[in-house]
């Protein structure tokens, strides 16, 4: 299995489901039956009128009858985020994952919420927090750079190459194993996706997209590998490849949520970092539910006994999501120019 099979597996319609598709203002009708919120079209200047609108949202939340909320605001990086995310947790058990843009004249702030019964145990949540943190450790005794290189010599002398333009016949090729997607939706949305939706490719010896990654409005997501590449390491070069095409073009956000115990490795090595060293709950805790494999993606255990939530989201199979941003410092000139030429 790979990675974070992210948030589009038990959609029908031929519409992506992740954070990057969103509107301005409340969406009461939010997948996964959570009330999402956006104003990140609007920057806030005082730790005050982040927590107000925050608060404002919460008391919407309470209104409804939605299980989680998600609220995405943006502010000025004078604000005080350790005042916000105690104030927030304080006044309403608030989680608040926050990240910077890339030339950091913003913060990027996610707030969520859980109702009692979608809640994660308390004592839970520090262990996802801890086994983030301890990866990040490991990776960041290790040397990036090297490390990055080796890894595309790898592919390159297995004659794998890069692709940024693929089609739908690629598309299908990997979104119906990952995300069961059929040949039809494939085709519709390779027809219409939006002008900042950016789809990369790892390609086999032979041609073949074995592995992909989309970029949507500044989101790294559907992460994929073809069944029988899994395990072998081949999502991080591409991740780099896309992470250097994406500093080129100068975009100005880049980022990930990340599944706790999937993604973070992979993410890690190839530039992504996480503001792990917040005190209080920074992860985005049952955030969406992936798939129903048991056999193959055990639920979290402290999930086993969930119920419902709405008509399509199962309690058992809801995971948990640390946000991370793309570090560009990482990205040095040496990695943008090798992995750019090949």
């Amino acid at each position: 299995m790979i990675l974070d099979n992210s948030h589009m597996s038990n959609n029908p319609d031929t519409t992506l489901v992740y954070s990057g598709k969103r509107r301005p203002g409340f969406t009461e009708n939010g997948t996964y039956d959570r009330l999402l919120f956006d104003n990140e079209h609007e920057r806030l200047e005082r730790d005050d009128d982040v927590i107000d609108l925050g608060l404002q949202c919460i008391e919407r939340f309470r209104e409804s009858e939605r299980s989680r909320l998600v609220a995405r605001l943006r502010a000025s990086c004078a604000i005080d985020v350790h005042n916000i995310r105690d104030r927030l947790f304080q006044e309403a058990a608030c989680e608040t994952a926050v990240r910077p843009d890339i030339d950091r004249n913003n913060l990027h702030i996610t707030i969520g919420a859980n109702t009692a019964d979608r809640a994660v145990e308390c004592d839970s949540i520090p262990l996802m927090q801890k086994h983030i943190r301890d990866k990040m450790r490991q990776r960041s005794a290790l040397p990036f750079e090297e490390d990055a290189i080796a890894l595309l010599r790898a592919h390159r002398a297995q004659g794998m190459t890069f692709d940024g333009a693929p089609t739908a016949e690629d598309i299908f090729g990997l979104w119906r194993h990952s995300f069961g997607w059929t040949e039809e939706q494939c085709r519709n949305y390779a027809e219409s996706r939006g002008v900042n939706d950016r789809l990369f490719v790892l390609r086999s010896a032979e041609g073949r997209a074995i592995s992909g990654v989309l970029v949507a409005d500044g989101e790294s997501t559907e992460w994929s590998t073809l069944p029988e590449y899994q395990r072998q390491g081949h999502i991080v070069p591409l991740l780099i490849y896309s992470n250097c095409a994406l500093l080129r073009d100068r975009i100005s956000s880049v980022y990930a949520e990340l599944r706790w115990d999937r993604s973070i490795t992979p993410a890690l090595q190839s530039g992504f970092v996480v503001d792990s060293n917040s005190m209080g709950p920074w992860m985005l805790t049952n955030h969406v539910s992936i798939g129903d494999d048991t056999q193959q993606d055990p639920p979290d255990p402290w999930n086993a006994h969930k119920p419902m939530f709405g008509d399509t989201t199962k309690g058992r199979f809801l995971r948990s999501f640390a946000v991370a941003h793309l570090e560009p410092e990482s990205i040095t000139d040496r990695i943008m120019d090798a992995y750019l030429d090949s």
